[in-house]
């Protein structure tokens, strides 16, 4: 096993579940995630992620997709935290978030030996360009992943309305209408940080090869989903597309986006490893 060893990797996983386990076990009149043990708890599944992804890049940013998946975890959970922190309506979204990001965990665990070999990149000249396009891509990639927890949980509200038969988790999750318009306002955002994330990737490229575009599947993926984002937002706002229907369109891209980073990733580093 590498120096990072697997009952880190296990903690770190693990420590994602406390906060929404503490949440579904209230009584639905304390489950607004308002007190100082949601928080405790909160950045307590912060920190397993972060430190983790800290001690797998220490020596620089390695392209596998096992660190691409905790790096993604790290990134959701800390944006989450900063959103929850602003707008109380989303603390509730710990409960699907926090199952979704231990599973990311728990599927990086499996490649960890095979991924810690490889060489850091990015230490010349145009390190701050490949930096910039590394932190916006996680952002956005991380804005996109909350709000398809957000168009998850609106699904799962209005199926229980439709069928009179709310559940534990539907009775804690945000009402619909608040889910829904948090998840266009996560939509907006994250289609800002992609037109960054491509006009970043495109001065990386840049300068590391003097073209300004490559046709490759992530490239294409990401346009297609930036295009669908958009696509969305114009019917919201002209058609005022809304409900179950436009939840499972921002589902979609971001189905196109996981496609386009980890999804490359699995095919290239481990598929055809």
């Amino acid at each position: 096993m590498s120096a990072v060893s697997l009952p880190l990797h296990l903690l770190a996983a693990a420590s994602l579940l406390p906060a929404a386990l503490a949440l579904l076990l209230r009584p639905v009149e304390r489950a607004a995630g308002r007190d100082a043990i949601y928080w405790g708890l909160l950045l307590l599944g912060a920190a397993g992620p972060i430190g983790l992804s800290v001690a797998l890049l220490g020596g620089g940013w390695r392209a596998g997709f096992g660190i691409s998946l905790w790096v993604t975890a790290a990134g959701a959970i800390t944006v989450f935290a900063i959103i929850a922190a602003i707008e109380p309506t989303a603390r509730r979204l710990i409960l699907l978030l926090a199952p979704y990001l231990a599973l990311l965990g728990l599927i990086a665990t499996v490649w960890a030996e095979t991924e810690q070999a490889g060489p850091a990149i990015g230490r010349d000249a145009r390190d701050p360009w490949l930096t910039l396009h590394i932190v916006i891509s996680v952002a956005a990639y991380s804005v996109i992943s909350l709000s398809a927890i957000a168009a998850l949980s609106t699904i799962l509200q209005e199926r229980a309305l439709k069928r009179r038969t709310p559940s534990r988790l539907t009775r804690r999750l945000p009402a619909a209408a608040d889910a829904e318009a948090l998840e266009h306002r996560l939509l907006f955002a994250a289609e800002l940080l992609l037109g960054l994330g491509l006009l970043t990737g495109m001065g990386a490229l840049m300068a590391q090869t003097g073209r300004i575009f490559v046709v490759d599947h992530k490239t294409m993926l990401t346009l297609v989903a930036f295009a669908a984002i958009a696509g969305l937002l114009w019917a919201r706002a002209r058609l005022g597309l809304r409900g179950r229907k436009a939840a499972h369109y921002v589902l979609l891209a971001y189905l196109l986006i996981t496609l386009g980073f980890p999804g490359v990733k699995f095919v290239t580093d481990v598929l055809i490893r």
